[in-house]
């Protein structure tokens, strides 16, 4: 199992990871990471430290090669600023510490690359092998969600996901840095060059598999699908942003079951899934957080 000590020429990819109290995770993100089937020459690894408390920073020091930075504001998005500053990769390309990657993940993003010149590239985001069908519903559809809106160029409703994403170091760079903001941040930055290179292109290579660890029940999604609402709405205060109409759910709803070939229960199933994703989004979009002094 080869170490991560990388070449002296600049890599292709930076993989910028930030943390901030993953223990859990780290070891096996880090293992992961080992694996790649990518010539180790091919990119460096970048880990930027958001204020940990825990082991992380013991774990990380174990390990030869990797980069690790650190960054006083805590706010994942400024943290993946500062991993930006240290990057010299062609592309760099954003994990989250609880992301476990596929051993072909930078192999295909390199392949997505060389293939589609795409400006940004987003890889597929997975759930642990004992996902239950609500977790795997909510995946098929989100796949789908994202080759409709690429496909019908819905600018105003792209999205991204930081857990698995590469964009060019130049485009990054003459976009600016990512705005702080806890959850939304790639999602803007996608708006952004949007509006400022309407010509730049956006790929979505499912091949490029990362598991989302920290996922292991439908009720750890829906808190997330909450705070993207509750973020989208203040987005959409800022940029053109928009959520998805109606007939858009119900057109990636149909083409979800054809993709997969769902028998009438896995049907019943997405609808359940996709309702109750709906209303913890609108709950999120709606809510108002308590101001402290009131």
């Amino acid at each position: 199992m080869s170490d991560f000590s990388g070449a002296q020429q600049p890599p292709m990819l930076s993989i910028v990871v930030p943390f901030l109290n993953e223990e859990r995770w780290l070891a096996l993100c880090l293992e992961c990471l080992r694996k790649q089937t990518l010539d180790r020459a091919l990119y460096e690894v970048i880990f930027v430290d958001n204020g940990s408390t825990d082991r992380s920073l013991e774990i990380l020091s174990a390990e030869a090669g990797v980069v690790v930075v650190r960054e006083e504001i805590r706010d994942p998005y400024i943290a993946r600023n500062r991993g930006v500053n240290e990057a010299r990769g062609r592309y760099i390309v954003f994990l989250d510490a609880d992301c476990l990657a596929a051993p072909d993940w930078l192999s295909q993003l390199v392949i997505a690359i060389e293939t589609t010149q795409a400006k940004v590239i987003l890889g597929g985001i997975a759930y642990p092998e004992d996902a239950s069908i609500w977790l795997r519903c909510y995946r098929d559809y989100y796949d789908q969600k994202l080759e409709y809106l690429l496909e019908k160029k819905l600018t105003a409703k792209y999205f991204g996901h930081a857990g698995n994403m590469a964009i060019e170091r130049a485009m990054m760079l003459q976009l600016g840095p990512f705005l702080a903001m806890p959850i939304v941040g790639d999602t803007e930055v996608l708006h952004r060059m949007t509006a400022q290179v309407p010509e730049a292109e956006i790929c979505f290579w499912p091949q490029a598999v990362v598991v989302h660890a920290e996922v292991t029940s439908f009720r750890i999604c829906l808190q997330k699908v909450f705070e993207s609402g509750q973020y989208s709405r203040s987005l959409s205060t800022a940029s053109a942003s928009l959520p998805l109409s109606i007939e858009d759910r119900v057109q990636v709803y149909f083409n979800s079951i054809k993709a997969f070939r769902y028998g009438a229960w896995k049907q019943i199933a997405m609808l359940g899934t996709l309702g109750i994703g709906w209303l913890a989004f609108m709950a999120g979009w709606f809510w108002r957080p308590q101001r402290a002094d009131s």
